[in-house]
């Protein structure tokens, strides 16, 4: 009984070097839209998982895993989201995203590959970090935000679960007002001429799992990964993809058009 209190007071400081955190996509986390993750740098643990939010109402984003000398260009192998909508309304519970982290040896890059609207994502600023190294390092977030500013492309990579120092086990998922969980085929195209659709349908609204997708050419590989996924809840308290109502959404989400 001696070493009761020496193991328990292990076992917390070890569930909390582990505690899970959140990053919210598009907001400031106070609901306030910005070209943005906040925060922007995080520390994670090995094992530990990092939320992605996308509680922006109207938009339209991902998280792509990029380097730090190129941080618009998605990284070999690396993870991404694939493009899903904010909240279309009060009530919807916005889509999530949980990442784990499987190595904490390297700094984690990622950022938002979203072109539409006239507005390039990531060079404004829309790019985060995990376990980046310490303020004044050259290769700090200060230094990785300034290399995004000054990109002259921006690439996007289809969706993609595993990557590298991180990975998922599914899409993003949301629960709709009306309390249905559906999940869709993430988009891999941030504009109108590429990418998976998500879409919703009238399922969905009657509180039936729904599961709908369409793509352009060269989604094939997209759509058959989201095919694996379907029906799978990543994080129970936030369940499939934001339900959409009305024609102006369904367009949206299937191209991927973010509506700021």
């Amino acid at each position: 009984m001696r070493y009761a209190a020496p193991v328990s007071v292990l076992a917390l400081a070890t569930a909390a070097l582990a505690q899970d955190q959140i990053v919210h996509v598009g907001t400031d986390g106070s609901g306030n839209r910005i070209l943005g993750f906040t925060p922007q740098s995080i520390t994670a643990s090995q094992g530990s998982v990092v939320t992605f939010v996308f509680d922006a109402p109207g938009s339209m984003h991902n998280v792509a895993q990029s380097s730090f000398a190129t941080p618009c260009e998605p990284v070999q192998n690396g993870f991404n989201s694939g493009f899903t909508p904010g909240p279309a309304a009060s009530g919807d519970v916005p889509a999530s995203w949980n990442l784990t982290i499987t190595d904490v040896s390297k700094p984690i890059w990622f950022y938002c590959a979203q072109t539409t609207g006239g507005t390039t994502h990531c060079t404004n600023g829309m790019v985060g970090a995990i376990n980046a190294p310490a303020p004044g390092a050259t290769n700090d977030v200060s230094h990785f935000v300034a290399l995004a500013s000054s990109a002259t492309a921006v690439g996007t990579p289809s969706p993609a679960l595993a990557g590298v120092e991180a990975s998922a086990s599914a899409f993003p998922t949301a629960v709709g007002s009306s309390g249905a969980t559906s999940q869709t085929a993430p988009s891999s195209g941030g504009s109108s001429t590429s990418g998976a659709a998500s879409t919703n349908s009238a399922a969905a609204t009657s509180g039936t799992s729904a599961s709908s997708g369409s793509g352009s050419a060269g989604s094939s590989s997209t759509a058959s990964q989201s095919a694996s996924t379907t029906g799978t809840t990543n994080n129970a308290a936030v369940g499939g993809v934001v339900e959409r109502s009305g024609l102006v959404w369904a367009v949206a989400a299937a191209f991927g058009v973010a509506l700021l």
